[in-house]
């Protein structure tokens, strides 16, 4: 017979798994397109006067663009200080004609960002403790979006090799946490079941060359039972494809936010975490080996978390409904 103290804790166990689990479909409950609009906006409640007021051209070094389409009645595509790359240009004039917004005034981050913003702007991605950027789908919405809607052919959890599989270029810089050089020479052909390595150097990284493996494709990295996320520039262009594979993601916690709201994702539960300086990857490894069912689950709580993006059709009213209320309140 099992102790009154015994049943007890027991009793307790259970009531904290049930209240964990509860709160974890509330809080997905709470993921609609309103609740969604709010993460998208940020905080952004009212219009930065001081720019709107004075209109003045940005600096580039500020890494912004002011967009001004008042000075014609004629609707045309937005005409941007500085150069404006096709794949933000020609998605943005789309949408901004889509919702009328032709000749409106607003504040425009380029590119990728890893910066918290002194203005309310658009922008691709923000940090995840920024006030101001508001987001949008729409720029370079193929390179995040494209492997998501067209999902690769995937072969089985059980039936993949039991290895850490990433690649990628030499963005980003040394002083950003949880970087890829850290973890490449940290880990470059240390274990036998950590594979990491650069695909090429960029950016004038000549010196992490020694570090370069090849590229893999998405095909070839499906192959994998994991598979590490790490933040480049911004956030990391894969991380989409990557929860809604049959692979499972390592990943330490995520510093830049997107249309995909990263920091929505729960630790050990969407994804598997790790420190800021890869060290505990074999410990991590070590885990999921011991407990395969379990990986499974939080395979599928990452697949489940994505299904919230899988309406295309909804997804597009959700981000005209992000920039009309941007733009009122701006102007």
């Amino acid at each position: 017979m099992y102790s009154k103290q015994f049943k007890m804790c027991v009793a307790c166990v259970l009531c904290i798994v049930i209240i964990y689990c509860y709160m974890d479909k509330l809080r997905y409950s709470k993921m609609n397109n309103h609740s969604r609009l709010q993460f998208y906006l940020g905080k952004f409640k009212r219009a930065d006067k001081e720019f709107v007021t004075n209109r003045k051209r940005t600096s580039k070094a500020e890494g912004g663009e002011v967009v001004d389409h008042k000075s014609s009645s004629t609707p045309r595509p937005p005409k941007v200080i500085y150069n404006f790359r096709v794949i933000y240009r020609e998605p943005l004039t789309r949408l901004l004609i889509a919702c009328g917004f032709q000749h409106e005034y607003f504040y425009l981050i380029l590119g990728d960002n890893s910066d918290r913003q002194t203005r309310y702007a658009l922008a691709k991605t923000r940090t995840h403790d920024d006030t101001k950027a508001t987001l949008l789908r729409c720029l370079e919405k193929d390179r995040h979006w494209w492997n998501y809607y067209n999902r690769p052919s995937d072969i089985p959890f059980e039936t993949k090799q039991n290895t850490l599989i990433w690649r990628g270029t030499t963005t980003s810089t040394t002083e950003r946490l949880a970087n890829r050089f850290t973890c490449v020479t940290k880990w470059f052909n240390k274990h036998r079941h950590i594979d990491v390595g650069f695909s090429n150097v960029s950016e004038g990284k000549n010196e992490y060359k020694r570090f370069v493996k090849g590229k893999m494709s998405i095909q070839e990295m499906l192959h994998y039972k994991y598979i590490l996320s790490i933040e480049g520039n911004d956030k990391d262009s894969g991380l989409n494809w990557k929860l809604n594979s049959n692979s499972l993601v390592f990943m330490a916690k995520p510093t830049i936010v997107s249309w995909l709201m990263e920091d929505r994702l729960i630790p050990n539960y969407h994804y598997i975490l790790v420190d800021s300086e890869f060290c505990d990857l074999v410990e991590r490894l070590e885990w999921c080996e011991r407990n395969q069912s379990r990986c499974k689950q939080i395979i599928k709580n990452a697949n489940d978390f994505m299904k919230v993006f899988q309406d295309e059709n909804n997804e597009v009213l959700l981000e005209k409904k992000v920039l009309t209320t941007y733009i009122n309140n701006i102007n």
